[in-house]
C-alpha cells in the first residue's frame, strides 16, 4: 500500500509494479477539493536540476545528481 498519489507515490507503485508483475499495489490518495491545490506536485513543476539550488557539495547533492541520472531511464519505463 502506497499513501499518496501524487508523483512520488505514483512513481513508487509504477517501479514496484514492474519489480514484480503480479504484486497488487494499493495507492490511496486524499484527492482534491477546491479549497485545496496539490502543491508538492507543482513545487518544482517536475525539475531536475539541483546546481540551480545551489547545494553544497555533500550526500545530498550526490543524491540529486544521481536522481538526474535515472530520469531517462524512468521516462522510458513511464513510456
Amino acid at each position: 500500500m502506497i499513501v499518496g498519489g501524487a508523483l512520488a507515490g505514483l512513481s513508487a507503485a509504477l517501479y514496484l509494479s514492474q519489480m514484480d508483475p503480479a504484486r497488487h499495489i494499493t495507492v490511496l490518495d486524499r484527492g482534491e477539493d477546491e479549497e485545496r491545490a496539490p502543491a508538492a506536485s507543482f513545487a518544482a513543476a517536475g525539475m531536475l536540476a539541483p546546481q540551480s539550488e545551489r547545494l553544497p557539495p555533500g550526500k545530498l547533492l550526490d543524491l540529486c545528481m544521481s536522481s538526474r541520472r535515472m530520469f531517462p531511464e524512468f521516462c522510458d519505463m513511464v513510456e
